[in-house]
Order: structure tokens, then sequence, then C-alpha cells
């Protein structure tokens, strides 16, 4: 059985600095890197290829052309072959991303989806659901442990009231949550035979995938302005004076 594994690149939070007149991101600066729950999904679709039989490895990526810097470190996490599908968008709302992963899966073929819990940067947790729904698949979140089991899987997830065992029939999409492994480093053998792996490049209108139902405008950094008030005086006076200004500005 093939696994599908969704990747997403993602900027280094830190690495993004904020226009100072408008509040975007300033992308062109930003460091690019594997998103750090797709780790554990990549951790994931290793440990399950032995016990699914034959069958390999795909990591299916969207990104722009810039994202394929970190394409060798994703064969040497333990994918066999990659999928990349380039845009032009520096961010893209979950929706149109789902529309061209789920596209993508139908064209290359998996009996198994799988995806990290969310990303690091948005958090939304829709995408892996998403996905599912184009497939008219099954669908697990939030797993901590995944078995082979008849023709499907079972799933041990993280539910609100605690810990559920969930049979799910595939072909399924099952997204892990980051308590369920420790990724491990790529060896040197790993990284230098990552370089001879395949890396497919596509477009998302070669996949057939529909036009997006939303489109994301802009993203801005959130803005804070400071009144900068200082209180001076003995304790009583300056607890006087505190009153009063809290008091003007309608939080008393």
């Amino acid at each position: 059985m093939d696994i599908a594994v969704l990747v997403k690149v993602t900027y280094e939070p830190g690495s993004l600095k904020p226009d100072s007149a408008t509040g975007a991101p300033q992308f062109a600066a930003g460091q690019l890197k594997i998103s750090e729950f797709d780790k554990h999904a990549l951790e994931a679709a290793s440990a399950l290829k032995p016990k699914l039989g034959s069958g390999i490895v795909r990591a299916v990526i969207v990104g722009k052309p810039k994202a394929k810097e970190v394409l060798k470190e994703v064969l040497a996490r333990g994918a066999d072959e990659v999928v990349f599908i380039g845009v032009e968008d520096d961010v893209q709302d979950s929706a149109s991303v789902a529309a061209i992963l789920a596209a993508a899966v139908k064209q290359i073929g998996a009996g198994l989806v799988l995806a990290s819990e969310a990303s690091v940067d948005s958090y939304s947790s829709t995408v892996g659901p998403m996905v599912a729904a184009r497939l008219g698949w099954a669908v697990v979140s939030f797993a901590t442990r995944i078995e082979p089991h008849g023709s499907g899987f079972k799933v041990e997830r993280e539910g609100d009231e605690g810990t559920e065992v969930v049979e799910a029939q595939g072909p399924a999409v099952i997204t892990v949550n980051e308590s369920m492994n420790k990724p491990k480093p790529p060896t040197l053998m790993q990284i230098v035979g990552a370089g001879k792996k395949k890396v497919t490049e596509v477009t998302a209108a070669s996949l057939g995938s529909p036009p997006p139902a939303t489109k994301l405008e802009s993203v801005r950094a959130v803005s804070k302005e400071r009144k900068k008030v200082f209180i001076t005086g003995a304790p009583d006076e300056a607890a006087a004076k505190l009153i009063d200004a809290l008091a003007k500005e309608g939080v008393l």
C-alpha cells in the first residue's frame, strides 16, 4: 500500500519581519523549513511502511519554487519520492491547498494519507479533514497510534474526554498528533541517499484542481500601540493617579 504524506514548507517564524508601513510579512527575507509537526507524519509513515507490505511513501508538497530548498530533507526523513506542486502565492488559504492536495492524491494513488494535526504557521487543523472530504475517504484526527487492521486501520486518538480507539476502513486520511513519536534527525547515509531519490514537479492546473472557492487576500502582523503613560509619586498618590487614568479609559 502506498502512503501519501502531506508536507508543508513554511517560514521560520523568527525570520519573518513585518513591513513597517503595511504590516505585511517580508517573505523574501524569510527562511524556509519543514513544518515541525509534519516531521511526525513522515516518521509515522516510515514506521508504517513495512507493516503495510509493498508500497512507497510519497511526500506531497504545495509551494513556491523557493520551497524546493527543503526537498532533500523531506526525502532524507523517509519519503521515497516527492511530488512538488508549484504555486505563485507565498500564502494560500487552507481550502485552496486542500483542493490541490486532494487532486494530487487522486492522480498518484494511495491507500493512506498522513498529515500532521496542524501547521506551525496557521494552526487551523483543517487541511487533513478537507482533503478527506474531497476524496470521500474516512478521516481520523489527532492520532497517537496507527496499526493496520483488516482492510483499514485501528487508530488511537486524543479526544476531548481522553484517549479513543477508532477503526477506520481504508482508504483513509489520518492526522498525526505530535505525541505519536519523536522524529529522529536524518543519518548521513539518509542525507546522501536523498539526492538519488525521485522528485516529480507538477502544477495545480495539470492536476485538474478546481479553482479555489476562497482566496486569501492578505496577511498582516497585529499592530499593538502603547499609550506609554508613566505614573509617579508616593504610593498613595500613584494609586490615585492610576485609578483616575483607568477611569478615563473606561476600564473602571
